[in-house]
């Protein structure tokens, strides 16, 4: 405070000017409550700390956190400092870039679940603030901009499919800098700043897909966050409900179908009212999943049932971020979930139609969705283990391996050691045994 040449007054007035630019109206300290913070040792809650941090950071000369002024327990991530404007937004996506190319470390950082429900809670319900209107000395951005952007997304995402998301995910943040410079310092209209920041909640999005593949679950969940903020400026309510359900794929993987259907329920709010039957099908797929591993079988069935009766892929253009969401990736996550019922409930009627849906995935998946290709493989190769067809299971794992073999996913390298650990049981058996091998050599046998 001192060497900032703040009083306990001007401090407050600066917090409360800076809240309400980012967002956040209802902060409004005055000189007694920092008086508090100083005397007292009271933490204030989030955001003031990053807020705080930033303000005696300027003033100082150099980068302070939360943690320097001595409230560790009052540090913030990006995504829940965040308010939902378009400055705010681009500036926390600016300091998630900055912190993930720096190599800080995520996971003091990650956001409690709890925590990312209540920030995205009204993401469908609020109108968006109004975009910036005028800059000085920005450059101007047209829509020719703005499908350059689109353009490199698409490359990004299609590396991803091929390569995973450890290959590139420091490249895609790197390109993500670019474009948040571009949407802060920029000059564009109404229709093309919406463009634009439809295009960010795209990359973003992608971003935050490729830290999940690579195992950084924190990063993703900040990524996929920020990029529903960008998506709900764009006035992109399909795109909000596919990055919300990446999001619930991030928690259904790390064991939390809570939160994962929670964030299921916050999509299919959104698109109520819009016509994607595709990304609805998606989403019912989703909700059968994470109500399965919750051991809710009628909702599960229920949610299959919308699944495939509202899918329909001829019905509008499906946009590049939902492409994914074709009949192989329908019969993929169908039939996982029927192969989980079969287990968890001991109902073996669930395996013939499980079995069938992922061989018809595998069969169906197109040739450069490489990672999903090794997914419906290793899924077969569990639903053979659990039909007691060996030679069916080996068979198709052997595919998922040679798949397998030049991707960087920690997603990839997770199925492989289930897998393992599934074969177990059967390792006496010689062509078994001979899988186990090679299981052992892709780094699948456990630690």
């Amino acid at each position: 405070m001192d060497a900032a040449g703040y009083t306990a007054y001007a401090l407050a007035a600066e917090v409360a000017d800076l809240a309400g630019q980012r967002g956040h109206p209802q902060v409004r300290p005055d000189g007694s409550r920092v008086g508090h913070w100083l005397r007292d040792g009271e933490r204030p809650r989030p955001p003031v700390p990053e807020l705080v941090a930033d303000l005696l950071s300027d003033r100082v000369g150099r980068r302070l956190s939360p943690a320097d002024l001595g409230w560790e327990d009052g540090v913030v991530t990006p995504l829940t400092a965040a308010g939902w404007g378009a400055e705010p937004t681009a500036a926390a996506l600016g300091r998630l870039i900055d912190a993930d190319l720096r190599g800080a470390t995520s996971g003091e950082t990650e956001v409690a679940a709890g925590e990312l429900l209540a920030h995205l809670q009204t993401w469908a319900i609020d109108a968006p603030a109004p975009l910036p209107t005028r800059r000085e000395g920005g450059r101007r951005i047209g829509s020719s901009d703005v499908r350059r952007i689109e353009q490199v997304t698409d490359v990004f995402r299609a590396l991803d499919n091929r390569q995973g998301g450890g290959a590139s995910r420091l490249a895609v943040a790197g390109q993500l800098a670019d474009v948040v410079a571009v949407a802060r310092d920029g000059i564009y209209t109404d229709r093309v700043g919406a463009e634009l920041f439809r295009a960010l909640g795209d990359l973003a999005g992608v971003a935050g897909w490729m830290a999940h593949d690579a195992g950084c679950y924190p990063r993703a969940v900040e990524y996929l966050g920020l990029a529903v903020h960008a998506a709900r400026l764009g006035g992109d309510r399909p795109l909000g409900a596919h990055l919300l359900q990446c999001l619930a794929r991030v928690y259904g993987y790390r064991g939390d179908p809570d939160t994962a259907r929670e964030c299921i329920d916050l999509a299919l709010y959104g698109v109520r009212r819009e016509r994607v039957p595709v990304v609805r099908a998606g989403l019912h797929a989703l909700a059968g999943r994470f109500a399965a591993m919750l051991g809710q079988e009628r909702d599960t069935l229920e949610a299959l049932a919308r699944a495939l009766g509202e899918f329909d892929p001829g019905a509008g253009t499906v946009p590049p971020y939902a492409a994914y969401l074709d009949q192989a990736e329908l019969s993929s996550t169908v039939g996982e979930v029927r192969l989980f019922l079969a287990r968890s409930t001991g109902d073996r009627a669930h395996l013939g139609p499980a079995v069938e849906l992922l061989r018809t995935a595998a069969e169906l998946r197109a040739e450069e969705r490489i990672r999903s290709r090794v997914f419906d493989w290793i899924g077969l190769a569990r639903g053979w283990f659990a039909a007691g067809d060996l030679d069916g299971a080996c068979a198709a794992a052997d595919q998922a391996l040679r798949l397998a073999g030049g991707l960087d996913s920690a997603r990839v390298a997770g199925r492989l050691r289930d897998l393992e650990r599934e074969s177990r049981p059967y390792q006496a058996q010689a062509p078994v045994a001979e899988l186990r091998e090679r299981l052992a050599a892709a780094g699948a046998s456990p630690s």
